[in-house]
C-alpha cells in the first residue's frame, strides 16, 4: 500500500477523521496528540472529509487522489 500524501501540498504529515463512538484509552490520547486523527463526529456525512493534512490544512475524501 502506497503512503498516503495531501493531494494539495504533497506532504505526509495528515489525520484521519473517525466518525462514530471511539474507545477510549490511551492509544486514542495519543493519536489526539500527535494529530493523527481527527474526531469528526457521531454521524459521517456522505460529503465529509476522510483527511487533513496538518501542514495546509486541506481536507479531502477518500476518493479524491493523491
Amino acid at each position: 500500500m502506497s503512503k498516503k500524501l495531501c493531494p494539495k501540498c504533497s506532504s505526509d504529515n495528515l489525520a484521519e477523521f473517525i466518525y462514530g463512538m471511539p474507545v477510549n484509552g490511551p492509544d486514542l490520547d495519543n493519536d489526539l496528540e500527535n494529530n493523527k486523527i481527527i474526531l469528526g463526529g457521531c454521524v459521517q456525512h456522505v460529503d465529509a472529509p476522510q483527511y487533513h493534512c496538518n501542514k495546509c490544512d486541506h481536507e479531502w475524501y477518500i476518493d479524491e487522489k493523491n
